[in-house]
């Protein structure tokens, strides 16, 4: 009968916390791809994903989409939430499946203020103005 072998103890990662965290990057101006609805801008990218390591080099693009509200919308009397059907053109080309079901949600007009939004939001998309909103 042979002794039973003896293996080292497997080395693994030491955790990482949980959350959101600073990342290790450099990121240069942003280069103008396109205008049109939104800016199309492109970035190039260096990041490093150990502190002190080999950076990896990078281009992301992203479309600017400003700031935005979104509103979950709940009807007290019928104790239901509101949704809505929203076209999205990109999930019409993906799928065929344009006709999304959503929250009701919009972009923040220069010099408005959030919660002035999700009330004109409110109003553009289920035609009810909300008697409270929370953040």
């Amino acid at each position: 009968m042979s002794a039973p072998s003896k293996t080292a103890p497997s080395k693994t990662a030491p955790p990482r916390a949980h959350g959101d965290s600073a990342a290790e990057v450099e990121v240069s101006p942003p280069h103008l791809l396109g205008q049109g609805f939104r800016d199309y801008l492109r970035y190039d990218v260096r990041l490093h994903h150990e502190p002190g390591g080999a950076a990896e080099t990078s281009q992301r693009d992203i479309v600017v989409g400003g700031r935005v509200v979104a509103v979950l919308c709940f009807d007290p009397t019928r104790d239901r939430v509101v949704l809505i059907h929203q076209f999205r053109l990109a999930a019409h080309l993906a799928t065929g499946l344009g006709r999304m079901v959503e929250i009701v949600a919009g972009r923040v007009d220069p010099g408005e203020a959030p919660a002035a939004a999700a009330h004109r939001e409110c109003l553009e998309e289920i035609g009810i103005a909300p008697t409270r909103l929370e953040e």
